[in-house]
């Protein structure tokens, strides 16, 4: 017997179709499996799965204009809760959506259309923009709207709901009413979502709207 258990040995480990030698003496066969392990939870804890998690990414102010922006599906606008009404700056003379696009297709020029929402803190942060001095030089070029979200115009909303649901969002319109939705800001994602630190681009886009 103890010669036996001297002699040399070979084993083999079976995998589904292949068999692996690994000594001179059979042994035992194994059955290797693939799939992983099902593991039994310690007595006493709960076997529920956990409750899901909600994908929620609001809108966030990117660092610069080449600064990525995190993923977010259509980014919807939570529910409303009025806060705090945004001061717009008083220099410029806004208008409703109705009489604004009325009076550009009189006098030919084109529309600036501002999307908020009070409960929005972009669009908070957003108002102080309006108040650069170029910004009012080149708005009193043009008609322009303070568009509450919450009581979009369905005229408004209906040129409007191709271009997404977040806020703030702002348009250019030409005087016939159409939307130009070429003139966007520095984000890729969110492209008529300008930010404290989109001034520079926010001049540009309403020179653009002005030369054409």
């Amino acid at each position: 017997m103890g010669a036996w258990l001297d002699a040399p040995r070979k084993v083999y480990y079976r995998a589904p179709s292949v068999m692996y030698r690994l000594g001179p003496l059979v042994l035992a066969s194994v059955t290797l499996s693939c799939q992983p392990i099902e593991r039994t939870p310690p007595r006493g804890a709960s076997t529920a799965s956990p409750p899901p998690v909600e994908d929620y990414n609001p809108p966030v102010h990117p660092r610069s204009p080449t600064a990525e922006v995190p993923e977010v599906p259509t980014a919807a606008m939570p529910p409303p809760s009025r806060g705090a009404a945004i001061a717009w700056p008083s220099t410029l003379r806004a208008r409703s959506w109705d009489d604004a696009i009325r009076d550009a297709r009189t006098r030919h020029r084109p529309v600036l259309v501002v999307v908020y929402a009070n409960w929005c803190p972009h669009c908070h942060e957003l108002a102080p923009l309006f108040a650069d001095p170029e910004v009012v030089r080149l708005a009193q070029q043009m008609d322009v709207v303070f568009q509450d979200a919450d009581q979009t115009s369905a005229t408004l909303a209906q040129s409007i709901q191709s271009y997404g649901q977040y806020v703030p969002r702002v348009f250019f319109f030409r005087s016939d009413g159409t939307v130009r939705a070429d003139i966007t800001s520095p984000n890729s994602r969110f492209p008529y979502f300008y930010t404290p630190g989109d001034l520079a681009a926010l001049r540009a886009s309403m020179h653009r709207a002005l030369e054409s």
